[in-house]
């Protein structure tokens, strides 16, 4: 792989290109474990899937496809452990067919790739599936899925045993359920969240939360908000065994949302919920991270009257006590779809999508000290003259020292039919910290 110049990037940092440039490639999901070893997957415009491997010295490999034959590869998402396995699942349909099948793989650190095996079971199609892969111990998939016998949506998962084979997927939800995330922490602790719509044709959903003990089984879903207009759930772990869980929440009679959060300890009962959006603001949740001391920071988009969106953030001063928001993207810029990481010592590592008027869009980074302090935005991508040009879409991952990857695609084209590319771009702690 070649690094793109400084001067094309516009990053102080590295930015290679590691996809295909004469295919069009979609960047889907990126991973990194506490080596510093990461992981990025992407489509491409022929419905395969592919990964890329760095190494902590910034070598990126070239792309391996995980996906073959006829099937419409597409949603792939990824995970990394500590010793470097890889695992990886994605979703597979016959072209012109509605149902499709989960797919994954498994690559040992000292090893090729297997050969992908159906890891969802019959008569359901499953949609949107994700991925978590603690530092060590075995893979967790799950995803949305319609079950035609039954004429509903439900959530499942399925676990990965120690040789790569999957468990057979087991139910997590009642009828009605979509929207599924998934998050492990080191003792694998296993959470989920859903929405649930209980009645066809009602648009109020509410909110379901399912936990998996260590080595023990799904214990049945808890109602967090029931009949009331929820939705967006970002869920996000500790390491000593906590939770916290944000949402939006509709405004009756306005097109305002408002955000909230709540905090559960060691598997235990959901706090009250708290409100931790400004009075007055459009927020659309993004983000949420905690720190090892269970506190937590969110990211959202705050819409003006004008429609602009900027990225603002709001921190818990303690417990249940969260401090006035604030705006961390460059005024005067649209900016939007915020990711947040918080480092063991409580730093922060935000990226989102920045889009300055009358030029392309980019990928931004800004970072935070332990106290809080935000420093202004770097941009890591190429900055065009060309608004149609630029970042269509990004992801990002941190590991507890700082390391941080991000990729993006980049339209170089501008058109319906233009030329996309996946660019990564790895930061090691020491220089993202940087003040």
């Amino acid at each position: 792989m070649t690094n793109i110049e400084t001067s094309r990037s516009g990053s102080i940092f590295p930015v290679t290109v590691i996809s295909d440039p004469g295919r069009n490639s979609f960047v889907s999901d990126v991973a990194i474990n506490e080596r510093g070893e990461c992981v990025v997957v992407f489509s491409t415009q022929d419905k395969q899937v592919y990964a890329v491997r760095s190494t902590p010295d910034l070598t990126w490999h070239d792309p391996e496809p995980l996906s073959s034959g006829t099937l419409d590869h597409n949603n792939p998402r990824v995970g990394i452990n500590d010793d470097g396995d890889i695992s990886a699942v994605w979703c597979a349909t016959p072209p012109g067919q509605f149902l499709s099948v989960a797919e994954a793989a498994h690559r040992p650190s000292a090893g090729p790739w297997s050969q992908s095996s159906i890891v969802s079971v019959s008569n359901v199609s499953p949609s949107f599936p994700q991925i978590v892969v603690p530092r060590s111990g075995p893979a967790l998939v799950g995803w949305d899925c319609f079950d035609g016998d039954r004429g509903a949506r439900f959530v499942q998962a399925a676990t990965a045993n120690a040789d790569g084979s999957w468990n057979d997927a087991i139910t997590l939800s009642e009828p009605g359920a979509v929207s599924a995330e998934f998050v492990i922490d080191d003792s694998i602790s296993t959470w989920a969240t859903w929405m649930r719509f209980p009645d066809r044709g009602v648009y109020e959903s509410g909110i379901q939360t399912a936990f998996r003990p260590p080595g023990g089984a799904w214990q049945p879903e808890r109602t967090l908000t029931d009949d009331t207009n929820a939705w967006n759930t970002r869920l996000a772990v500790d390491q000593v065994g906590g939770a916290g869980i944000a949402w939006n929440l509709g405004i009756d009679g306005s097109r305002r949302s408002v955000i909230e959060f709540a905090v559960c300890e060691l598997g235990g009962e959901w706090s009250p919920a708290v409100r931790i959006s400004p009075p007055g603001h459009d927020a659309t949740l993004t983000s949420l991270a905690l720190t090892s001391d269970e506190r937590a920071v969110a990211a959202w988009n705050d819409i003006d009257e004008m429609g602009q969106s900027s990225v603002w953030v709001a921190a818990q001063s303690e417990k249940q006590l969260w401090g006035a928001g604030r705006q961390i993207s460059t005024l005067g810029h649209s900016a939007s779809r915020c990711h947040l990481e918080l480092t063991q010592n409580g730093r922060g590592i935000a990226t989102w999508h920045d889009h300055a008027s009358g030029s392309g869009a980019t990928v931004s980074l800004a970072t935070c000290d332990s106290d809080g302090r935000w420093a202004n935005p770097q941009q890591l991508s190429a900055k065009t003259q060309d608004p149609r040009v630029g970042v269509i879409s990004f992801k990002s991952a941190s590991n507890s020292n700082g390391d941080t990857v991000i990729a993006w695609t980049s339209n170089l084209e501008s058109g319906r039919d233009g030329r996309n590319i996946v660019e990564a771009c790895l930061i090691p702690g020491g220089n993202v910290l940087a003040p």
